[in-house]
C-alpha cells in the first residue's frame, strides 16, 4: 500500500509505546510504507521510547522539530514532507489505541475509495482509563460503509450536527489534502471540524465505516480537558460558524443563536469552575461570554 502513518507527538512520553505497540498488533501493519513519529521538541524522552518500542516493518522514522509549533503546524509539515512518497497518510494522535482490524478494515476502503474521496474515517470508543470506563461507539454491522457526498447540505448537516470526522485514526488522500489545504494552526480544538467542513464545501467525499477501530483516550492532561477549561473550543466555534455566516450557509439569526449557546456553555463552566474553587481559568471563559454576547 502507498500509505504512511503520521503519529504527532509532544511529551507523550507516558502513553507513546502502548499506542506504538497497539499498531504492531494490526495484522496490516506491514503494508504500510512509512511509519513518521512527528516530535514537536518533546522535553521529555518520547523520541527515545517511541525508537525502542518500535521492532516491525516498516520502519520507523522520527522527525523533530527544532521548537515547539503545535500539533497542526507539525501534521502540515508531515504532509509536505512525504507528499511525493505517499498517497494516503494515516493520521494517529500518541495517547490513542488502535485496534487490530483498523488498517484492515482501511485498506479494504483505500483500494476501492473513488477518487473524490478526500478522507476515510470510522467509529471509536470513548476511554477513560482514569475512572476504568469505556464509552461504546458505533459498530453496525447490517452495512459497511456510509458516504457523505461533499454538497452544500452536507455542510448545513454537519454545522447542525457537529464533528463526526475523526481526526485520530483517519486515513487523509494526500492530493485531495493539498486541494482543500492544510489544517488552521490556531486551531488546536477544532481544527479537525473546521477542515472537515472545508473538505465538503469543496466538493469532496469522506467515508465513513461504522465500526469502532480505536479507543480514543481522555484524560485531564489532553489538549480537549485543557482547551475545554479555557474555553478555547467556544473561540474557535464563534470563529467557525461566523465564516458560514458570510457566506449564507447560517442567516443572521441562526447565528445570533450560536452565539447565544456559546455564551450559556461558557457562563456554565464558570460556575462551575467557581463551584469547585477553580478559578484561574474563569477570565478566559468571562471574554468568550462577552465576545458572544456582543461581538
Amino acid at each position: 500500500m502507498n500509505a504512511a502513518l503520521v503519529i504527532p507527538t509532544f511529551n507523550a512520553a507516558a502513553t507513546i509505546v502502548e499506542t506504538l505497540c497497539a499498531v504492531q498488533a494490526c495484522p496490516g501493519v506491514a503494508k504500510l510504507g512509512g511509519v513518521f513519529v512527528c516530535d514537536d521538541a518533546s522535553t521529555d524522552s518520547t523520541p527515545k521510547l517511541a525508537a525502542d518500542a518500535w521492532i516491525s516493518i516498516p520502519k520507523l522514522t522520527i522527525l523533530q522539530n527544532e521548537q515547539r509549533l503545535g500539533e497542526r503546524s507539525t501534521v502540515n509539515a508531515a504532509f509536505e514532507r512525504l507528499r511525493k512518497h505517499y498517497e494516503w497518510i494515516f493520521i494517529l494522535h500518541a495517547d490513542d489505541v488502535v485496534k487490530e482490524n483498523w488498517l484492515d478494515l482501511y485498506f479494504q476502503r483505500i483500494k476501492a475509495a473513488e477518487p473524490r474521496v478526500a478522507s476515510i474515517c470510522s467509529s471509536y470508543d470513548g476511554w477513560y482509563p482514569e475512572a476504568n470506563r469505556i464509552e461504546p461507539g458505533e459498530d453496525d454491522f447490517s452495512r459497511d460503509l456510509e458516504i457523505i457526498r461533499g454538497a452544500h447540505e452536507s455542510v448545513l448537516d454537519t454545522l447542525k450536527a457537529g464533528c463526526w470526522w475523526h481526526i485520530s485514526g483517519c486515513a487523509i488522500r494526500v492530493e485531495r489534502f493539498f486541494e482543500i489545504g492544510g489544517f488552521r494552526p490556531h486551531m488546536p480544538q477544532l481544527g479537525d471540524f473546521e477542515w472537515l467542513l472545508r473538505c465538503l464545501k469543496l466538493g469532496y467525499d469522506v467515508e465513513y465505516i461504522p465500526r469502532t477501530t480505536m479507543l480514543y483516550r481522555m484524560h485531564s492532561a489532553s489538549v480537549s480537558s485543557n482547551s475545554f477549561r479555557r474555553g478555547q473550543d467556544l473561540v474557535e466555534r464563534l470563529e467557525i460558524f461566523e465564516i458560514y455566516r458570510d457566506e449564507s450557509y447560517l442567516t443572521k439569526g441562526e447565528f445570533r443563536v450560536v452565539r447565544m449557546r456559546v455564551a450559556y456553555v461558557a457562563l456554565k463552566r464558570v460556575a462551575k469552575q467557581l463551584a469547585a474553587g477553580k478559578v484561574h481559568d474563569s477570565g478566559h471563559l468571562l471574554s468568550v461570554c462577552s465576545r458572544a454576547l456582543w461581538g
